[in-house]
């Protein structure tokens, strides 16, 4: 079974969403119907984003295939970590980044579409004998953070959150949420966040969740500013 029917069985919005882009219809794809190609920005983010099989997959993957064979695209997937992709974002290296949190600040640095596709929070996960419970239990502790995630810096993040506890912790940056639960793993961090749907991943790792959730957020498609083409992407 694939991930976009894992989706439709599990999410029912999911397959509401994929309805509506059905009923809304496309728009021309260029001037002279010629096949678009389109660079597409792609990390591990299991089950949103992920190379499974030698093949990029996942949620935001079964989308854009789906429109890009609606569409007339031919997507170009750019595999790199999630930081990365973020600069090639913003200097026009890719056309669209998929799985992104919306917020106001990322909003001054890229275009987003209008449909929310998933929501989304962060988790602290912690050591297996650890228990954390509050997170005033995180001071003098060293969290594993993926760089550049909103659940990390952003308006509503683990590091934002703690300064208005007047909680002071260590943060250790890495490049993808597995390395999050590896710094755990080994002890290198007391503990880690990570998206809470990342974590069907845990079972891999020796961590344990902790009850410490924050930062709600909607998922969407970034696109760089001042791209001509773009209103017919996010269209």
């Amino acid at each position: 079974m694939g991930l976009f029917a894992w989706a439709g069985k599990k999410k029912p919005f999911f397959m509401l969403f994929i309805a509506l882009m059905i009923l809304v219809g496309r728009p021309e794809n260029t001037a002279t119907g010629q096949t678009l190609t389109i660079t597409v920005g792609a990390y591990e983010n299991y089950p949103l984003i992920c190379t499974c099989e030698e093949e990029i997959r996942g949620i935001y993957a079964d989308i854009l295939n789906y429109v890009a064979e609606e569409e007339d695209w031919e997507i170009i997937w750019e595999k790199d970590t999630w930081n990365n992709n973020l600069e090639k974002l913003e200097n026009e290296e890719i056309d669209i980044m998929p799985a992104i949190a919306f917020s106001s600040e990322r909003e001054l640095l890229y275009y987003f579409n209008n449909e929310t596709v998933h929501g989304n929070y962060g988790k602290i996960f912690q050591q297996v004998d650890s228990s954390f419970e509050s997170f005033v239990d995180l001071e003098g502790k060293t969290i594993a953070v993926l760089v550049n995630d909103i659940f990390y810096e952003g308006e509503y993040g683990i590091k934002h959150l703690l300064e208005q506890f007047e909680v002071e912790a260590t943060y250790l940056e890495v490049n993808a949420y597995s390395e999050v639960l590896e710094a755990i793993e080994s002890e290198e961090a007391d503990a880690g966040v990570i998206n809470r749907l990342f974590t069907d991943k845990i079972r891999e790792y020796k961590v344990k969740e902790s009850p410490l959730i924050f930062s709600p957020i909607e998922l969407r498609f970034a696109f760089p500013k001042g791209v001509a083409q773009n209103s017919l992407l996010i269209d």
